[in-house]
């Protein structure tokens, strides 16, 4: 068995292990502790539920991460990524504790992708003959933001972040494992493989009705964890998957941004307009929506290993699974209690 994969194999049994283990005691701690996500006009649930259960996600991973860089004798890109990924943690549990200024959660955000954007090599690029380098790094510097970003606003409903944490990171394993051997490989595989792993033993105490949340602290650093991986793949040469494995989740987001631009809302405002949300609020319940997503987060998964053979069927197929489920959504949304 290759090094690579030997590596994988214990990190996702370490990782899914103590995510298993710790998460019952860490949400029994955080509701003891009064750290709680009250219920409000916003909200998708209706009983006060632990929140932070994401660090019993984060913990064990940024561990298995640094033992892993040790192992494959990482360089400055592979150890300042994972240097973000601390500090996002770090700030995102602070925030979950007591709501901290969102200039410090933006700085940290900015910081966290810029210093591994930094320490990439030049030869490493997205489109060899296209934009000047430093355009195309801040290019993917704001996609990053966004993505962290994108995950942070679709935890809104029990089971929907980590579902997709599952799928995309899983995804992003076997299309790294089928790949091999690419840039990054030997630190990739091993950590696609217990984000994999940590958010699938996490999602039991997640799945409707949730007995905690991932809150800030899981959201924000997965989706850190999981845009690195993607952006791994795009330098690759594997943007269509890159682009498949979050499709639901970035179309969600960003249509809904778009809408809210378009009625002239202020777009720093919370909100409940997600489709997912308004799918909630129309009656439907955490386990329907949070299923359908998770079947077609799969499905999207499938369709992204499939584009390393056939990416324009590929991404046909991708295209019908989000209409399929974008449709779904939409149709019940329209509907009143």
């Amino acid at each position: 068995m290759p090094v690579d994969l030997t590596i994988a194999i214990w990190s996702a049994l370490a990782c899914g292990a103590a995510t298993f283990l710790v998460t019952p005691k860490l949400a029994r701690a955080l509701a003891n502790s009064g750290v709680l996500d009250i219920p409000g006009p916003r909200s998708s649930h209706a009983a006060a539920v632990p929140r932070g259960g994401g660090m019993a996600i984060v913990f064990p991973l940024a561990i298995a991460w640094a033992v892993i860089n040790f192992i494959v004798e990482a360089d400055a890109f592979v150890w300042c990524t994972w240097i973000g990924f601390v500090l996002l943690s770090a700030v995102s549990w602070c925030d979950d504790l007591r709501p901290q200024p969102v200039a410090l959660r933006v700085f940290v955000q900015a910081l966290a992708i810029t210093l591994p954007l930094a320490a990439l090599p030049a030869e490493h690029r997205l489109l060899q003959d296209g934009l000047p380098l430093v355009v195309e790094r801040a290019g993917i510097a704001l996609a990053w933001m966004w993505f962290v970003n994108t995950m942070n606003f679709m935890d809104g409903l029990d089971g929907l972040a980590a579902g997709q944490s599952v799928t995309a990171a899983a995804g992003a394993f076997a299309i790294l494992a089928i790949l091999a051997p690419v840039a990054y490989h030997a630190a990739a595989l091993p950590v696609a493989a217990a984000i994999a792993a940590s958010a699938l033993a996490f999602l039991p105490f997640n799945w409707p009705p949730a007995r905690v949340f991932l809150g800030d602290t899981g959201s924000a650093p997965l989706g850190y964890g999981i845009g690195w991986l993607l952006l791994l793949l795009a330098l690759a040469g594997q943007s269509e998957a890159a682009m498949i494995l979050p499709l639901y989740f970035l179309c969600d987001a960003t249509g809904t941004l778009i809408a809210r631009l378009v009625r002239g809302e202020r777009i720093t405002q919370a909100h409940s307009e997600h489709l997912y949300q308004r799918a909630r609020r129309a009656g439907k319940s955490h386990t329907w929506i949070t299923t359908r997503t998770f079947v077609a987060n799969a499905l999207l998964a499938g369709a992204a290993i499939s584009s390393l053979y056939r990416p324009m069927e590929a991404l046909a197929a991708a295209a019908v699974i989000m209409i399929a489920l974008v449709l779904s959504l939409a149709i019940v949304s329209r509907k009143r209690r």
